[in-house]
């Protein structure tokens, strides 16, 4: 088992501890924003990105952190073509400011 499945059952289960799962959509988001660097894989940025956040975060908070991240993936910064015209981070982002730039 992996960081990510393993932090997904300790959140998402009746254990409800505190752990940050970190999917692709949460990870592209992240990397985007400059919270962890661009040659930093999936498993990895678990500890990372849970460093960086609260260290009195309840369960619930680190969830709702992962689910936040992880919509905002799926539904505006996409894969292939980030629609950061619609994005409420774009002020925050350096992946916005680097598109906006190139031609």
């Amino acid at each position: 088992i992996g960081p990510k499945t393993s932090a997904a059952v300790l959140s998402f289960s009746t254990l409800r501890m505190p752990a940050l799962p970190v999917d692709s959509h949460h990870h592209r988001v992240a990397q985007r924003l400059g919270l962890i660097g661009p040659r930093i894989d999936v498993g990895p940025s678990h500890a990372i990105l849970r460093a960086q956040l609260p260290a009195d975060w309840s369960a619930q908070d680190l969830y709702d952190n992962h689910e936040i991240l992880m919509l905002h993936g799926q539904q505006v910064c996409h894969h292939r073509r980030p629609a950061c015209g619609r994005c409420v981070l774009v002020d925050l982002c350096p992946s916005a400011a680097l598109a906006a730039r190139e031609p």
